[in-house]
């Protein structure tokens, strides 16, 4: 099966992934994608009615003090949705690409509102098509449009 992606604006950490999966990825000279960036909720408060923060998995993993038994169990919990992601680009691509991608995608120090153009997807190895298909665009503006209402 050929999978075709197709961003017409951007795709963000899950998006990204999803978007990854394509054997040719279709974007706008504008189009962006950000890092895949697994989120976890996370707090060190046993509280229940305590609002939890989110962050990301890989950062969560590395949680040097680990005092409690809460926090051990939250950095192991992070350490596998890791894990996982990595496990799954490894199986998705040949070797030295899947180093590509998570370097650059997975574990960058860049900042989950990092955004990627075109250009830098192509350089980590992604098939970047920049001439979004009409009828594509014509979709995604039409949605675009009735979601404002």
């Amino acid at each position: 099966i050929r999978i075709k992606s197709y961003i017409p604006n951007y795709a963000l950490s899950a998006g990204s992934f999803i978007a990854i999966t394509g054997d040719e990825i279709f974007m706008n000279w504008y189009s962006t994608m950000g890092p895949i960036d697994t989120q976890i909720d996370f707090s060190t408060i046993e509280d229940e009615d305590s609002e939890d923060e989110t962050f990301p998995a890989k950062y969560v993993a590395k949680i040097k003090k680990k005092d409690n038994a809460l926090v051990k169990l939250k950095a192991r919990e992070a350490e596998c949705y890791h894990y996982d992601d990595k496990f799954i680009i490894k199986s998705m691509f040949k070797r030295d690409k899947s180093k590509k991608i998570i370097k650059n995608l997975l574990e960058t120090k860049h900042s989950h509102n990092m955004r990627f153009g075109p250009k830098d997807l192509r350089k980590f190895g992604l098939n970047i098509n920049t001439n979004m298909p009409n009828k594509i665009q014509v979709i995604f503006d039409t949605f675009t449009q009735i979601s404002k209402y």
